[in-house]
């Protein structure tokens, strides 16, 4: 009941109806009123028509002592249905009107000669030699009545119509469209709920209900189609989740079998060059013993065996740290320092460490403010940097620490004026044991970048590189300010 009352049809009928009435209840009432005025106004000036013609037979009757003229006026205005009374009103003394005479004589007893409401008065004086009076002249409103209600009844019938032809309108509506709607509302609401068994039967015609079937029908297909496809695209991530989880084992079983191998033989390593160390430190020991012709050649093996030894321990360090960092992902302990007197301390080591003479030229930019890093980290990565500007600028310039403070971030340079790297290697410069053709006369691993880049990596940070080859090298190091 609560969805037909609801329904479009309904409210749409019911405020034409609505309508309908406040328009034609006003229209009727307008009218009926009207045509009262009208037949008000007839019978008052038929009464004086009237009153004008029984005057003068009144007073023929009253000379003549004979009323039946009266009452044959009577009969020939009763002769049309309508009832009519004649009444002669004598003034006495008082001034007060007594009836004399009343025609027809039954009315009398009623006196209804003063009744306005259910008759129309007139009267006229009457003056004759034996009575001075009035002359009351009646006529029945009864007639008006149904004269009003004959004139109304086309009015009534009209309403009635009109409510009629609403009524049907309304049915029409609620089959032809509020019905179709609703079943069409219910079937979408079935696909917003993932319902796709729901069915909507659609219309030959081409009307526009028609149409939003058609459209809601291919809508429901196309959803059909989608689901499948996107169960099947879910089955199919699924699939991949599980490899990729599969992958992310391995991978991990692999980082942790290459830290495990990597730690094991440095460990294995070290004890090898261990004994071959001291065996060249013995042998050093000995060199002094013997001839002095000999002892130049013994001490230059000797020599040559050390610095192999050298190589090969900060070989089996470096792959040791890099192992160490690339496996291990909570290798990350930021604390808030103030990274100004952080690098000048790094700053003030290389100065006392290094022989060649030369320092590190350390500026500032910015205003400096204390930042949020892993200072073990960043010790790694600059240190390392540091050192390959000493290593491969060798009786060039001093090499540059740049330290630049910004409002969002932090930038840290190192940059040298040695030989520099060729254009077609440094996108490769970042791969372990990676060195460029131009170096292979000056000692090193391979991966000193890999290992800076790694610990810039756990820091949040990003490392660049830009060189020209014989002119030098520059590296920054960005980190976010938190």
């Amino acid at each position: 009941m609560l969805n037909f009352i609801y329904s479009f049809a309904f409210r749409f009928w019911a405020i034409f109806t609505f309508i309908g009435l406040i328009i034609s209840v006003p229209i009727g009432f307008y009218y009926s009123d009207l045509h009262h005025k009208l037949l008000e106004e007839h019978s008052k000036n038929e009464l004086a028509s009237i009153a004008k013609a029984a005057s003068l037979s009144i007073e023929l009757a009253i000379k003549s002592n004979n009323f039946e003229i009266i009452q044959e006026s009577i009969d020939r205005l009763s002769s049309g249905k309508e009832f009519a009374f004649i009444a002669i009103m004598e003034k006495d003394s008082s001034q007060e009107p007594q009836l004399f005479k009343c025609f027809p004589d039954s009315l009398s007893a009623l006196q209804p000669f003063y009744d306005s409401i259910n008759y129309h008065l007139i009267s006229t004086p009457l003056h004759s030699e034996i009575i001075i009076g009035e002359i009351v002249i009646g006529k029945s409103k009864f007639r008006d009545q149904e004269i009003i209600d004959e004139l109304n009844k086309p009015i009534i019938e009209l309403t009635v119509l009109i409510n009629v032809l609403l009524f049907s309108l309304f049915t029409v509506f609620l089959i032809f469209v509020t019905l179709p709607i609703k079943k069409a509302s219910e079937f979408a609401q079935e696909l917003s709920e993932f319902n796709y068994s729901a069915q909507l039967t659609p219309s030959k015609s081409n009307h526009e209900i028609s149409l939003l079937k058609k459209s809601l029908n291919t809508l429901k297909n196309n959803l059909i189609e989608l689901n499948d496809k996107n169960i099947s695209r879910t089955k199919e991530l699924k699939a991949n989740e599980i490899k990729l989880q599969q992958s992310l084992e391995k991978e991990k079983e692999l980082s942790q079998l290459k830290s495990t191998f990597v730690s094991t033989a440095s460990h294995q390593f070290r004890t090898p060059l261990a004994s071959i160390q001291s065996n060249s430190d013995l042998l050093d020991m000995l060199g002094n013993r013997i001839d002095s012709s000999l002892r130049d050649q013994f001490l230059k093996v000797t020599s040559r065996i050390n610095i192999e030894i050298e190589k090969m321990t900060n070989l089996m360090n470096d792959v040791l740290i890099l192992g160490k960092a690339s496996s291990n992902a909570d290798y990350y302990n930021p604390k808030t320092i103030n990274i100004t007197e952080f690098c000048q301390a790094i700053v003030s080591s290389y100065a006392q460490a290094k022989n060649d003479e030369r320092t590190i030229e350390f500026e500032v930019k910015g205003n400096p403010y204390n930042f949020k890093i892993d200072p073990q980290l960043l010790t790694h990565s600059l240190t390392n940097l540091i050192d390959n500007a000493f290593k491969y600028s060798k009786g060039r310039k001093n090499p540059e620490l740049k330290l630049s403070f910004h409002s969002e971030e932090l930038s840290i340079r190192v940059k040298d004026y040695g030989i520099g790297i060729p254009k077609g290697d440094l996108s490769k410069m970042f791969q372990p044991f990676f060195r460029s053709n131009n170096v292979s006369e000056i000692q090193g691993t391979g991966l000193g970048l890999s290992i800076a880049k790694e610990f810039v990596n756990k820091n949040k940070g990003v490392i660049t590189i830009s060189s020209i080859e014989g002119h030098g090298c520059d590296i920054e190091m960005i980190y976010k300010r938190v």
